[in-house]
């Protein structure tokens, strides 16, 4: 601060001078001037805050500046920020955006997102806002049927096929299996879905998933397409959304289940079942195609019988026979199928089901044979075993030979003999090959020649070897050796041994030798000189490196060296082929040899030496070969000869290393001679001398200089001095500081500064400035006591010394009334001022100064807090509670709940659980169980009789508004009555229904028994006779029994009429009803309407036959039997029948007479054979009826040729 008392002069800026002043007064806070002479300071005008008195700044971001602010702007309130400067009103301020919140005063910037669950309209405070807690703007939590997402500026009502059952949710639940939702929906337990329909999870309506075509479904409430269940096999399903199947499969049709029409195919474009599955289609039926046969109703076709064939669509019964050369299996559509030809190895004749085998030791190539003898005998080299062969069962084994004919892979008569190999297949034994050999029979193949050995087969004359020879010496035998000399032992080696295996036997040429030849038994000679020779050396002279090579650098080679000799130490040699120790060259001067057998010098001398010729150690000392450095000088690696100190150093020390080890002229002293051993002398007064000095008034900056401004020098120094602390100096080349004036500090030395915002600053002050004290702030530079400091405002804190502005808001959870000085006052904590820690059942926002109660809904069990907690889920908090309670049964507790009965479960559910969280956990009454009332903890009791209560149920005896009952229909499927599709929660049991106390849907009505009215706790009684009852039956009559069935009492399903009867006739009531089959036909099987057909030929059937072939019916010998026949017929006088099973009788051969079997005249009938040869001097030409006929038929002839 200026000091005004030592002169006059112009009121300055930031003050104002009134008449009479003797002192310039500064502008108050809140004012300011910004010109000299002012009698008075201005106002600061609105949207400015005037702080140091010279200048209106413009207000800060996140506040707004009425007329005449100064050093305390107004904030922002809460739910608005300022993002502009300059702002003057409150109304300037822009209201926090939509989806943010603003919850602290002074922001600059919205503070953040709206919470998940909450939307924030505009302005709010809060990013939770509730009516549970007081906020600002517009805003809330979620409502139920809706959902929030992080940022949410509105609710967004739930989409179709979600909901929301609960407030304050970011996202819509997906709508529950077995309901449907529709948009904005918040419970969906009343839409249950439809029968005939299924609603998956997200259904959004009704009748969004109807049972699709071929499935029906007779229950609400399906969850998913598995509750539609498949058309029964036999019956179709056409149309969708069928609560049961249309009827039965048509004729010459099967439905093997989900048919959707009685004529099922696949697809238009396919005509048979095999094309539609090869299309890769799944069908629910077919026409029943060739290869088949199916009577009506069928669920699958019945496959054509084996031998025969079915070659055309909606068949009874098989074609006829199989061709010769094919064969039928079952289920066949042509008489000679291309893909059932004879198999090779097999012969089929006409008929055949499948292929007969040829017999053993043949075989067959070929198909579509027809009798044995075209199967082929097993071929030479082979062996044929058993049925039925394509071809020879094998080639003889390994180890034998087969000449043929041999019907075993292993003939004993045939093993393989030594000296041979017989491979699989072989016909004759094969001697070994050269390098091969076999002791033992009835081997495969031979074994290799073994090493050390060799098995030659000429010297056998063309036999196989049995036992392998011994390798001769000079020679190696590796496995397989063919003869004696086949292998010799390389050049480089020798060997006098018998049986080697390989080169590694023959023994290398010894070191210092060689050994020229191959098949040495001994060395040729010694090595020359000059070179060295390693093992199995081929050369005197070798230089290929591995059996030896010319002597190397470093060494020297006398005759028959194997490594050669190291030149001495002291010596190396960088040459090859030397022949003695005088061939090796002395060390260089500058380095050293230190062992034998050297290259080159082993290296440079040591640093700190010198070395000179021959030297044998880096470090001599000896004086011969080299010394330590001397003083004043240095020695680097291979130095020869010593190298002095430069200008500006000295070596005071033997030994140095490099030019570094000259030691830098002593700070405060220069060197002014190379090779000193110490300092010439002090550097001058006035000067400093860092390092290297060489003069002692440097000027060059590096070595040293004149004393700069803010330093003092004195004589001998080696760097400028500081000025203390509280002195200064403004030139260069001083020797002492001058005090640091009153009103500033001094740090710098060679300035004086003012003092700083937050501290004072009395005379003689240098770096300890006073700072303002915690708890108070300087807001101006300049001031001289600590009464000058201002202290801290209210909602503030603080917390340091030398503070030119409060620190900081009080922390959330804490509150400061005044004068404190840390920002989260506590009872734990010591500080100055008034404040605290928010207490239990209070909280405090950020910047509080007292604490506030907390709202119901909310609790806070511990202090510190800036916002009372919200109430848990499961628990309900009163007015000002500090635990929050655990939620009663019966009732739920949302987030935020306030009364212990606040949220009760809706009648139709019950909740036996403590702590429940949401309406979701009252769970719907069980099936059977009713639950009337609100707030239940168990269910009330059972559904009445005559009633059926499903999930949810509100009473004992639920209704359905929109029920009908109309007693003149004839089936439940005439009746309609509606499931309430949105308010079913059970209903009156329906007709064909009944429903006992507690039932959980009505019970379909017993199979054989009938319901006929509506709330039935039993079914009304049984199914008449002559009729049948399936389930669900609404009157006794239901069905009538079909014909070719009978139906007694309590019938459920119809009751064939057994095989050999029929009925053609409906209602029949017991199986007496059934009549026999009619004289000459069939009934095959039960439940004929009519006789299948007329008995076949070659047989008779009396009343009552099942088959068209009875054969206890069999027509016997004598008689004939055509088609229809019920009694057999005798053959006619002049014919005869030989042979049971026969449509006519055949004629009386010519030659023989036909008469009476016990000697009476052949007018009689049912002869089996000729009576006997006709008479001499007759004749018989056919049909005599005596052995001496007289124009028997000639009549007759006559009649035919006129």
């Amino acid at each position: 601060m200026n000091d005004y008392r030592v002169h006059s002069d112009i009121c300055p800026v930031g003050h104002y001078c009134p008449l009479g002043s003797a002192v310039p007064t500064p502008c108050e806070n809140g004012k300011f001037m910004n010109h000299t002479g002012a009698e008075e300071c201005f106002t600061c005008p609105e949207g400015y805050q005037c702080i140091n008195g010279e200048q209106a700044e413009p207000c800060p971001q996140g506040s707004y500046c009425p007329k005449g602010t100064g050093i305390s702007p107004q904030p922002c309130p809460i739910g608005t920020f300022g993002a502009s400067w300059g702002l003057g009103k409150r109304s300037d301020c822009t209201p926090c955006l939509g989806g943010f919140y603003c919850s602290s005063p002074g922001l600059t910037q919205v503070e953040g997102p709206c919470d998940p669950g909450f939307y924030c309209e505009s302005g709010v405070n809060s990013p939770r806002p509730s009516i549970y807690f007081k906020h600002t703007g517009n805003g809330g939590e979620c409502s139920a049927g809706a959902y929030c997402p992080s940022n949410s500026t509105l609710p967004i009502p739930c989409s179709p096929g979600t909901y929301n059952s609960e407030t304050g949710q970011s996202i819509c639940q997906i709508c529950l299996a077995g309901h449907f939702c529709l948009g904005g929906l918040s419970n969906p337990f009343p839409l249950q879905c439809p029968s005939g329909h299924y609603c998956p999870e997200h259904t959004s309506f009704a009748k969004e998933y109807p049972c699709s075509p071929g499935t029906y479904s007779s229950l609400p409430g399906q969850k998913s397409s598995a509750g539609c269940l498949p058309c029964p096999p036999g019956q179709f399903c056409e149309g969708s959304g069928l609560s049961k199947p249309s009827g039965n499969c048509s004729k010459g049709w099967f439905c093997t289940g989900g048919s959707s029409t009685s004529k099922p195919l696949c697809s238009d474009e396919f005509s048979n079942s095999s094309k539609c599955a090869n299309s890769g289609n799944v069908s629910p039926g077919n026409r029943c195609s060739s290869g088949s046969f199916c009577p009506e109703g069928s669920s699958l076709p019945l496959i054509c019988t084996a031998g025969y064939y079915c070659d055309q669509y909606e068949l009874a019964e098989p074609t006829g026979l199989c061709d010769a050369g094919y064969y039928c299996p079952i289920g066949s559509t042509e008489r000679a199928p291309d893909q059932f030809k004879c198999i090779a190895g097999h012969y089929c004749p006409e008929g055949s089901a499948f292929p007969k085998p040829c017999p053993e030791r043949t075989y067959s190539t070929t198909a579509r044979n027809k009798a044995l003898d075209n199967c082929l005998p097993c071929t030479q080299g082979f062996f044929c075993e058993g049925i039925g062969l394509i071809h020879p069962t094998g080639v003889c084994l390994s180890g034998y030979y087969c000449p043929g004919g041999q019907n075993s892979p292993t003939p004993a008569d045939f093993m393989c003999p030594a000296g041979s190999r017989c491979p699989a297949g072989s016909f004759s034994p094969d001697p070994c090959p050269r390098g091969f050999y076999q002791a033992l029979t009835g081997q495969p193949d031979c074994k290799p020649c073994p090493a050390g050995a060799y098995c030659n087969t000429s010297e056998l004359e063309n036999r196989g070897v049995e036992i392998p020879q011994l390798c001769p010496p000079g020679y190696f035998c590796p496995v397989k050796t063919e003869f004696a000399t086949q292998h010799k032992c390389p050049r480089g080696t020798f060997s006098n041994k018998e049986g080697q295996t390989s080169t590694a036997q023959c023994d290398p040429c010894p070191p210092g030798l060689f050994c020229s030849q191959e098949g040495l038994v001994e060395p040729s000679g010694s090595c020359w000189k000059g070179f060295y020779c390693l093992a199995g050396a081929t050369t005197p002279i070798p230089t290929d490196g591995i059996t030896g090579d010319i002597c190397p650098v470093g060494r020297y080679c006398e005759a028959g060296s194997t490594t050669g000799v190291d030149c001495p130490v002291g010596y190396y040699s960088n040459k090859t082929g030397l022949t003695s120790p005088n061939d090796c060259t002395i060390c260089d001067p500058g380095f050293y040899c230190n062992r034998p057998g050297m290259t080159a010098p082993q290296g440079p001398c040591a640093a700190g030496y010198y070395c000179k010729l021959g030297a044998q150690t880096p470090n001599p000392n000896n004086g011969i070969e080299g010394a330590l450095c001397p003083v004043g000088y240095y020695c680097t690696s291979g130095t020869a000869r010593p190298a002095p100190c430069p200008i500006g150093t000295y070596n005071p020390s033997k030994g140095r290393a490099s030019l570094s080890d000259c030691l830098p002229c002593d700070p405060g002293h220069y060197c002014s001679t190379v090779g000193q051993t110490q300092p010439s002398g002090l550097c001058l007064e006035g000067f400093y001398c860092i390092r290297n000095s060489s003069q002692p008034n440097p000027r060059d900056g590096q070595s040293g200089g004149i004393c700069p401004e803010g330093f003092y020098c004195k004589a001998g120094a080696h760097s400028p001095v500081p000025c203390p602390l509280t002195t200064f100096l403004n030139h260069s080349g001083g020797t002492e500081c001058d005090l640091c004036p009153s009103g500033f500090y001094c740090i710098h030395g060679n300035r004086i500064d003012p003092c700083p915002l937050g501290f004072y600053c009395p005379a003689g002050t240098g770096t300890e400035i006073p700072a303002c004290s915690a708890g108070t702030y300087g807001g101006r530079t300049g001031l001289k006591e600590e009464k000058d400091c201002l202290p801290c405002k209210g909602g503030f804190y603080c917390a340091q010394d030398g503070l030119s502005w409060p620190q900081g808001k009080c922390d959330p959870g804490h509150y400061c009334t005044s004068g404190v000085n840390i920002p989260n006052p506590g009872p734990t904590q010591l500080f100055l001022g008034t404040g605290g820690k928010c207490g239990v059942g209070q909280h405090c926002p950020a910047g509080s100064a007292q604490p506030q109660p907390c709202p119901s809904g909310t609790y806070a069990e511990e202090g510190g807090l800036e916002y009372c907690r919200r109430c848990p889920a499961g628990y309900y908090c009163q007015s000002a509670v500090v635990t929050p309670e655990l939620c009663l049964p019966g009732y739920y507790c949302p987030s935020g709940t306030e009364e212990a009965t606040q949220y009760p479960c809706p009648p139709g559910t019950y909740n036996g659980q403590s702590g429940s969280r949401s309406e979701r956990e009252c769970q719907a009454c069980p099936p059977g169980q009713h639950c009337s009332g609100f707030g239940l903890p168990k269910p009330s009791g059972p559904c009445a009789a005559g009633y059926y209560c499903t999930w949810g149920s509100a009473t004992n005896k639920p209704t359905i508004n929109n029920l009908m009952v109309n007693t003149s229909f004839n089936s439940t499927s005439e009746c309609k009555w509606c499931l309430g599709q949105y308010q079913m929660t059970g209903g009156l049991c329906p007709t064909g229904y009944y429903c006992p106390p507690g039932s959980p849907s009505p019970v379909p009505c017993d199979a054989g028994k009938y319901c006929s009215n509506i709330k039935l706790s039993i079914p009304t009684g049984e199914c008449y006779a002559g009729y049948y009852c399936n389930a669900a039956s609404t009157q006794p009559d239901q069905h009538i029994c079909p014909a070719g069935f009978y139906c007694p009492n309590s019938t459920v399903v119809p009751i064939p009429c057994p095989a050999g009867t029929y009925s053609n006739s409906t209602g029949n009531k017991r199986e007496s009803d059934c009549q026999p089959c009619l004289s000459g036909q069939f009934c095959e099987g039960p439940g004929n309407e009519a006789p299948d057909g007329p008995c076949l030929v070659g047989f008779y059937c009396p009343p009552g036959q099942s088959s068209a072939s009875p054969i206890s019916f069999l027509c016997p010998i004598d008689y004939y039997c055509p088609s229809r026949t019920s009694i057999p017929l005798p053959c006619k006088g002049g014919t005869y029948q030989a042979q049971e099973g026969q449509e006519f009788c055949d004629q009386c051969p010519a030659g023989f007479f036909c008469q009476f079997t016990n000697g009476m005249h052949c007018a009689s009938n049912g002869l089996s054979n000729p009576t006997g040869p006709c008479h001499p001097g007759y004749y018989c030409t056919g049909s005599a009826i005596s052995p001496t006929p007289i124009k028997h038929l000639v009549q007759s002839a006559q009649k035919k040729i006129g």
